[in-house]
């Protein structure tokens, strides 16, 4: 987010400080509001939905900071703005889906080990996901 926060920011318009900072706490909110809509009594969890509303998140995200970076800075400030919808898209997605994919994993296998290392398990594939996009960034030249 700060990479493509920085990239969709206008033209003489900064660095994108203030893209990324309604984006974070943006996608807080909406992670919350995700996570709140979840906790209703029968919130039934659709893999496909979460997929395509993720998609559309990241899509948002890829194509606004990607030409940015590509094409260089916009003129306006849609791309920045693209950008942020798409990160509270993703937060969102990630509030509902998350609590309700750890509650089936719970209820399959009627094991608090097994969602313990669920849980683990998926923190490292993250933490992977972030430092494998942090080696292509700072590998570019943005020269």
């Amino acid at each position: 987010l700060p990479y493509a926060c920085a990239a969709a920011a206008p033209r003489g318009g900064g660095d994108g400080a203030v893209f990324l900072a309604v984006g974070i706490n943006g996608s807080l909110v909406a992670c919350f509001l995700g996570a709140g809509l979840a906790t209703r009594k029968g919130a039934m969890i659709s893999p496909a939905a979460g997929d395509a509303i993720v998609g559309a998140g990241l899509g948002l995200v890829a194509v606004a900071g990607g030409a940015s970076a590509l094409f260089g800075r916009p003129a306006t400030a849609l791309p920045g703005i693209l950008v942020v919808a798409g990160s509270w898209l993703v937060r969102a997605a990630d509030g509902f889906c998350s609590p309700l994919f750890y509650r089936r994993i719970h209820e399959v296998s009627g094991s608090v080990d097994v969602l313990q290392w669920a849980g683990i398990l998926s923190i490292w594939v993250v933490n992977l996901g972030v430092w494998a996009t942090l080696v292509v960034v700072v590998s570019m030249n943005y020269a």
